[in-house]
């Protein structure tokens, strides 16, 4: 039954493999995620329930409201109240107090040119005043599921009680980028500002280096993004990509410059490189994860066939947990000798360290005492790492599949000598 269950779903994630499966990327952020936005499944996360400030990665949300409510006739002025209530050392396209633009060029200004005193302007039109326009911004995060999350203004300006998480953001980054005119917005390299009162046009240029060619960032893939930046915040980035059908969403929050463009293409590069989008029969979308090397790819095909290992986002060739090997082996076992064999601690460690990343030699160890234990022998003590590195450092998950897949042979060799195994 167990394995009628999960048929369906693993021909869907298995039977694919990729020459550039990688290990999960190592990050200068201290927060991140990388998510397929249609199904909100995270493929990496890095602290993405804790809590970080958006700097103007905030005016993702404050764009998706302005444009669910727009009218692209109005035109904005620039208010002596901007100036008064937003700090002078904000970001801003250049613009005098009394600079008219139309609505959606607003919109362009706050989402490529990053100025604050237009995000304060249209807030204020929008809602009356800055405070219930925040209140339109902490409902809205809320009605999308980002409820770790509290803004109390429209641009980002550092605030200890605006804040979000890297989960959060991604849902509303996600939001907002499926929002054709925002997504549009944000992807676009240059633009021509229009001053009504003047007759004079602002080129303004995206902040995000993915779409400058000559930029060593420039990814072809991102359809739109959004930068951000104060001291406490550090780097803050929100992206969109685009591979072939897969979608993803990636946030960095807290890294450096140029730390967070860097730290936006690992993440894509992973997500494109390990996991696949496909349809099934219904045209539901489902996720291949092929992050598998190509000696690895029948154990982990074995594994998830026969039940040993549950579907995951997680990187097969990332390390994996006592924890995780332990379970993987019993559901391996027979069930008359399920929970009766494996000791709950790594022989050599306490306890405590059973969640800890558990290295080849200990699972070699476990490995010996399950078949001194039932009395079979010890080949698998001659079982050898599939690759050079040092049988101390971690074990793999797709190794993991490996050594549960050669101790269920070997137990199936000695099954006719010792029936009991399988009773």
């Amino acid at each position: 039954m167990k394995r009628k269950l999960l048929y369906t779903f693993i021909f869907y994630i298995i039977f694919s493999t990729s020459i550039f499966a990688s290990p999960s990327p190592d990050l200068i952020a201290e927060g991140a995620i990388l998510i397929e936005p249609q199904t909100k499944t995270i493929l990496y996360s890095k602290n993405s329930h804790s809590r970080f400030y958006p700097a103007s990665t905030t005016k993702v949300l404050t764009s998706l409201l302005l444009v669910e409510s727009m009218d692209e006739n109005v035109v904005i002025t620039k208010s002596q109240d901007s100036i008064q209530k937003v700090p002078s050392d904000s970001s801003h396209i250049g613009l005098s107090v009394g600079d008219q633009y139309r609505y959606k060029d607003g919109i362009h200004a706050i989402m490529m040119g990053s100025d604050n005193f237009v995000s304060h302007d249209m807030a204020l039109y929008n809602a009356g005043s800055i405070e219930s326009f925040a209140r339109k911004m902490n409902e809205k995060a809320q009605s999308l599921g980002a409820t770790s999350s509290h803004f109390v203004n429209p641009h980002g300006y550092h605030d200890p009680n605006h804040y979000t998480t890297p989960y959060d953001l991604s849902l509303i980054t996600t939001a907002a980028f499926n929002n054709p005119i925002v997504s549009q917005i944000a992807g676009t390299p240059l633009y021509d500002f229009h001053v009504l009162n003047k007759g004079t046009v602002l080129p303004l240029k995206h902040t995000a280096a993915f779409f400058k060619k000559d930029s060593p960032f420039y990814n072809e893939h991102v359809i739109a993004a959004k930068t951000g930046y104060h001291t406490p915040a550090g780097r803050t980035l929100v992206a969109k990509a685009q591979y072939d059908g897969l979608d993803l969403i990636a946030v960095v929050m807290k890294s450096n410059n140029p730390g967070h463009f860097e730290d936006i293409n690992k993440l894509f590069e992973y997500g494109s490189s390990n996991f696949k989008a496909i349809k099934d029969e219904n045209g539901d979308l489902l996720l291949q994860n092929t992050s598998y090397s190509s000696w690895g790819q029948p154990y982990v095909e074995t594994a998830l066939i026969n039940g040993w290992l549950k579907p995951t986002t997680k990187s097969y060739m990332d390390s994996t947990t006592g924890h995780t090997f332990l379970m993987m082996l019993e559901r391996m076992l027979p069930e008359n000798l399920q929970y009766t064999f494996v000791p709950y601690a790594l022989p050599t460690s306490p306890v405590y360290r059973i969640n800890q990343p558990i290295s080849y030699a200990e699972s070699l160890k476990i490995l010996n005492s399950i078949t001194d234990t039932l009395n079979i022998g010890t080949g698998a003590v001659e079982v050898t790492r599939p690759s050079s590195t040092s049988p101390d450092s971690n074990l793999t998950l797709e190794e993991a599949t490996y050594l549960t897949d050669k101790l269920s042979t070997l137990l199936l060799q000695y099954g006719p000598i010792h029936p009991g195994l399988y009773k």
